[in-house]
């Protein structure tokens, strides 16, 4: 029995089937199937037996087959009802809005699409494979990003040391005359044995916290302090309380911290840190707490510690090892809660640096800047490069990320008019894609402005998402790209006008080649084309490779 199904879910049914007697040999078999919308379908074929099959794992092959046309844009929204969504829709944009964790993880799903949106979306939110799958995706395939500002998105939002940041045409590195106060944070690393366990790249999880702790350093200035203990059952000074005048030095101290055994006692490193910033001199204070939240001991009187903080101005926040269903996910939750600040927990010790650096980043570098009263925003010159018009922005916005400009690479389209002069719109090439930034708030009355009331307003959203999904066809006339599958091997094809008047290539053109197997990052190669013919260039990769 063949069976064809199409973007399997589930139960579902095949949309074919066909019942056969086969023998010993190569068979091939026609199916017909009606193409909907441009999209990406899934087509997989499974054959089954009567008899005594022992090697049933080659009864199944799955391949992908593009409709052609201009693929929706994948909305992203953490919100029940998104204006700005409505806007796209009103304006001709076709988009299909999602919540975070419905993000496709793998490159297979994102295919569909012709480029995704993120509208204050933190980075948690994604997780880690998302935001790899969406990088490669947008970088190496040649599709589109579009981001939006907010609480929740870049520095506030933990897209710093992301894989999204680099593909970004503005930094989250602030300059620093941004710093408004220094910070003083003490880090209270758990040591304790569960620490010792290896993760991926001959690592152990202490290895990672340290690495996680020296970017805490690395994000701070020569006028922040920093102090940091190795806590077990006890908390052992591992860098007093001190300036940063010599950050190379602190940061060799803290990657040799190596775990001791036993478990962490909450308690002991709530009261050392406390002590430890009660002799600060600057005006923000903050506690980090990282502690295996299957093995957070001795909480004792934790409360009482936590409340002379709050009592004291001094914040705490916890990144916890493990989920929110770990024994003692509700400990760790309750201390941040109480003391103010956020909780974080991951079961993926690579996350470590990156949790890390979300976090002094949202206590050190306040990047989200409400306008009392509303700045003023102006179209600079590279906005009709964007929008592919002249389209005069004289507008104010009650708040807004601070970026700055990765230059000379990207390109300015709108600027606010304060002292900082933010990009408020900034795109550029990335790759073989293309990722504009929105740094305002697009939905919600208390930042956006009076960029509702704007006349032109569904234009200026729905040009930005039509420069970010791109042309119908990315090659140019006179050529045609075919793939065939053959025997394992893909053979990619670019035809080319046999009447062309000049040749189209000063060399031989290259092709990004992404693998990804399933739960790991997309791996890139890149591969050059030879000629075939006079008028045609192969590409053959095998099934392997792809």
């Amino acid at each position: 029995t063949w069976k064809l199904y199409r973007d399997r879910r589930g139960n579902a049914p095949p949309i074919a089937q066909v019942e056969e007697e086969l023998k010993a040999g190569l068979h091939r078999r026609t199916f017909r199937d009606q193409a909907g919308r441009a999209t990406t379908h899934v087509y997989e074929v499974e054959v089954e037996g009567t008899g005594n099959d022992e090697l049933r794992q080659n009864n199944t092959g799955k391949f992908l087959v593009g409709v052609d046309g201009l693929k929706p844009l994948l909305h992203v929204s953490t919100l029940e009802k998104s204006g700005l969504a409505a806007l796209l829709s009103a304006g001709k944009v076709s988009i299909h809005s999602v919540k975070p964790e419905q993000v496709p993880t793998d490159l297979e799903g994102l295919s569909k699409y012709s480029g995704i949106l993120l509208e204050n979306v933190p980075a948690d939110a994604l997780g880690l494979a998302r935001l790899q799958a969406i990088a490669a995706w947008v970088r190496d395939l040649g599709t589109g990003l579009m981001m939006t500002g907010g609480r929740e998105s870049f520095g506030t939002g933990g897209y710093i040391r992301s894989p999204i940041e680099p593909i970004l045409p503005l930094s989250m590195e602030l300059r620093p005359e941004h710093r408004k106060l220094a910070v003083s944070i003490a880090v209270a690393l758990d040591r304790s044995g569960s620490m010792m366990a290896p993760v991926a790249g001959g690592k152990r999880k202490m290895d990672l916290a340290n690495v996680g702790t020296a970017k805490v350093v690395e994000l701070l200035s020569e006028h922040d302090e920093v102090g940091v203990f190795a806590v077990d059952t006890s908390a052992h000074v591992v860098a007093e309380l001190s300036r940063l005048r010599d950050k190379a030095s602190l940061k060799d101290r803290i990657l040799r911290i190596q775990s001791q055994g036993g478990g962490i006692f909450v308690y002991e490193a709530l009261v050392a840190c406390h002590r430890m910033l009660q002799k600060a001199t600057n005006g923000t204070r903050h506690i980090i707490l990282f502690a295996d939240a299957d093995d957070a001991e001795h909480p004792d009187k934790w409360e009482q510690v936590v409340r002379q903080c709050r009592a004291e101005s001094i914040t705490v926040s916890v990144i916890g090892l493990g989920t929110e269903k770990s024994k003692d996910a509700q400990l760790l939750k309750d201390i941040a809660t109480a003391g103010g600040g956020r909780c974080f927990f991951t079961d993926n010790a690579e996350e470590l640096p990156r949790l890390f650096s979300q976090e002094a980043f949202a206590v050190a570098r306040s990047t989200f800047v409400e306008a009392k009263p509303p700045v003023r925003i102006e179209a600079r010159p590279g906005l009709s490069r964007i929008l592919g018009q002249a389209m005069k922005v004289d507008r104010h916005l009650g708040g807004y990320n601070l970026c700055t400009l990765r230059q000379p690479e990207a390109n300015l389209g709108v600027e606010a008019r304060d002292e900082y002069k933010t990009p408020i719109v900034a795109n550029w090439q990335v790759g073989l894609g293309r990722v504009v930034c929105y740094t305002g708030v697009a939905d919600d009355p208390r930042y956006t402005g009076d960029m509702p009331q704007w006349k032109d307003v569904g234009e200026f959203f729905s040009s930005l998402a039509r420069w970010t999904m791109g042309e119908l066809s990315p090659l140019p006339d006179g050529m045609v790209l075919t793939q065939e599958v053959k025997n394992g091997v893909s053979s990619i094809r670019l035809h080319l006008d046999p009447n062309r008047q000049r040749e189209s290539f000063a060399g031989q053109p290259r092709v990004n080649i992404v693998r990804q197997s399933p739960g790991r990052e997309p791996v890139t190669t890149t591969a050059r084309m030879r000629w075939s013919g006079a008028d045609e260039l192969l590409l053959e990769v095998p099934r392997d490779e792809v």
